[in-house]
C-alpha cells in the first residue's frame, strides 16, 4: 500500500482502538464488539477509580511532605488527563467525520514523496513523545523502587488514599504495583487524545503543500500544452485545473476552520496538564 493521508489516519485509528478508546475511523473496520466494550469499560473504570483514590489522598491522606505534594500534583494532572480522554470519546462522531474528510480531500492528487515525508514527520513525532512519556514513568518507578530497597519506604509512584501509607503488607504492595501498572497503561489513551489534533494539524499542512504542487503541475502542463495545441484549448485546460484547485482550497479552508474549533476544546486542558507535569518534574528533581 502506498503512503497517503488515508493510510496514516487509519493506522493511527488502529492504535487508538487498541488503546481502548474505540473506533475513530469512519468505516467499521475496528468493530466495537461485546468483548471490546467490556475491555474498554473495565479499563476506564480502573482509571477512574485510581484517579478518585488520588483525589482522596490529596484531600484526606496523611502522608509525609514529599508524598503529600506528589498527591496534589497527581490529582491535578490525572484529573486533566481523564477530562481529555472523555472529551475524546464525547467528540467521537465529529472526529470520525473529520477523519473521513481529511482522508478523502485531494486524495487523487497526493504525491508519494510528499506523503512519505508526512508519514515520517508524524511517526517520528509520536515515537519521541511516547519514548519521553514512558522514560519519565519508568524513571519514576525505578526511583521509588530504589527508595523502597535503600530507605525502606513503601513503593509509591502514584499516591492513592488506599492502601494507607503505613500499610506495608503484601496486599498493599500488590495494590501499589497494580496502580503503577495502571498508570503506565493509562498513558495509551492519553497519548491518543494528545496526538489526535497534532496528526490532523500535520495532515492539514501537507494538504496545503499538495495543493501548491497541484498548481505547479497545471502550470507546467500549460507550458507544454501551448507548444502542442491551440492557445484557447491550453487556456481551457489551465482554467479547469485552476477551478479544481479553488474548489479544493475552499474545502481545505473549511476543514482547517473546523479543526481550529475542535482544537480549542483541548488546548486549555493540554496546557494545564503540561504545566502540572513540569511542576512535578521540577519538584522531583
Amino acid at each position: 500500500m502506498t503512503a497517503g493521508t488515508k493510510r496514516l489516519l487509519k493506522s493511527y485509528c488502529r492504535y487508538v482502538y487498541y488503546a481502548g478508546a474505540g473506533n475513530f475511523w469512519y468505516q467499521n473496520i475496528f468493530p466495537e464488539t461485546g468483548c471490546y466494550k467490556i475491555y474498554s469499560t473495565v479499563s476506564f473504570t480502573v482509571y477512574f477509580v485510581m484517579i478518585l483514590l488520588e483525589n482522596l489522598a490529596f484531600l484526606f491522606g496523611d502522608f509525609p511532605e514529599v508524598e503529600k505534594k506528589s498527591a496534589m500534583m497527581f490529582a491535578a494532572i490525572h484529573d486533566i488527563i481523564l477530562i481529555k480522554m472523555f472529551l475524546l470519546l464525547y467528540h467521537k462522531s465529529s472526529i470520525k467525520k473529520l477523519n473521513y474528510e481529511m482522508a478523502t480531500v485531494m486524495e487523487s492528487i497526493e504525491e508519494e514523496k510528499v506523503m512519505e515525508k508526512q508519514h515520517r514527520k508524524v511517526k517520528l513525532g509520536i515515537t519521541f513523545y511516547i519514548i519521553t512519556v514512558y522514560l519519565s514513568l519508568t524513571a519514576y518507578g525505578v526511583e521509588s523502587l530504589r527508595k523502597t530497597i535503600v530507605e525502606g519506604t513503601p513503593f509509591y509512584t502514584v499516591v492513592t488514599y488506599l492502601p494507607h501509607y503505613q500499610d506495608d503488607s503484601v496486599t498493599a504492595s500488590i495494590f501499589r504495583v497494580f496502580f503503577y501498572m495502571t498508570w503506565l497503561y493509562m498513558m495509551l489513551p492519553m497519548i491518543s487524545a494528545d496526538c489526535m489534533p497534532i496528526i490532523h494539524l500535520i495532515t492539514i499542512a501537507y494538504k496545503f503543500i499538495t495543493l501548491c504542487q497541484h498548481y505547479e503541475r497545471i502550470r507546467r502542463k500549460f507550458d507544454e500544452n501551448v507548444l502542442n495545441m491551440r492557445n484557447e484549448a491550453a487556456a481551457m485546460v489551465l482554467k479547469a485545473g485552476c477551478l479544481d484547485g479553488i474548489r479544493m482550497h475552499q474545502k481545505l479552508m473549511l476543514k482547517y476552520l473546523n479543526y481550529q474549533k475542535a482544537k480549542q476544546a483541548f488546548s486549555w486542558i493540554s496546557k494545564k496538564a503540561a504545566e502540572e507535569r513540569a511542576k512535578l518534574a521540577k519538584k522531583r528533581a
